[in-house]
């Protein structure tokens, strides 16, 4: 069975590294249409992803954040 999570609650938690070493924190999710809903392919961490989400890049200059796909992260 497919694990439901809130992604209200995602969105800006810290992530971190195997080591404990902070990453960035979520501040996007991608997320794709199936036969069975939706399923998270991947999240954009960092400050690059936050400018991309508060659509700022137009007047800071394209930022990229971090791209992790949704096997890369624990939830």
């Amino acid at each position: 069975m497919p694990r439901l999570v809130r992604l209200d609650a995602l969105v800006g938690r810290r992530v971190r590294d195997r080591r404990g070493r902070s990453v960035g924190r979520i501040e996007e999710v991608r997320a794709e249409r199936t036969e069975r809903g939706w399923v998270v392919v991947e999240y954009h961490l960092g400050p690059g992803a936050l400018v991309e989400r508060l659509s700022a890049s137009l007047l800071l200059g394209r930022r990229r954040g971090r791209r992790v796909r949704w096997d890369q992260v624990d939830v």
